[in-house]
């Protein structure tokens, strides 16, 4: 296990999942992995397309794990979406927006997880 520094953001794969629809397997696979420092890999023994767990004190999601070449260590990228809201907490300390980028958490390998559906999450948030 790894302490990490989260980064969310827009990518253009989610943008196409989106037109396609928030239940499909497009924007799900567009938004439910992170991304993770070649050396950071290397620190969990994580190999490309692993299952990783991000957690914070919010709470923790299983993920796909890619490879950056170029995240520095020490910080994850994961796209908006449903995923990543399962670790970002809702306060927003007066600004109208919850932090979404410099979160603090750990990372590390999921061995026998599976990365939720959109269906399982929703279950989730629905407390079910």
């Amino acid at each position: 296990m790894i302490d990490v520094t989260i980064l969310t953001g827009r990518t253009l794969q989610q943008g196409i999942g989106l037109e396609v629809g928030k239940v499909s397997e497009e924007y799900s696979k567009s938004v439910n992995y992170a991304e993770i420092s070649k050396s950071d890999s290397i620190a969990i023994g994580f190999t490309d397309g692993s299952p990783v767990e991000v957690t914070t004190e919010i709470g923790k999601v299983v993920l796909h794990g890619r490879i950056s070449e170029t995240l520095s260590p020490g910080l994850i990228f994961v796209p908006y979406g449903p995923w990543v809201n399962q670790v970002l907490g809702p306060d927003t300390n007066c600004t109208g927006t919850p932090q979404l980028k410099g979160v603090r958490g750990k990372l590390e390998l999921a061995e026998g997880k599976n990365v939720p559906s959109i269906h399982d999450l929703v279950k989730i948030i629905r407390g079910a």
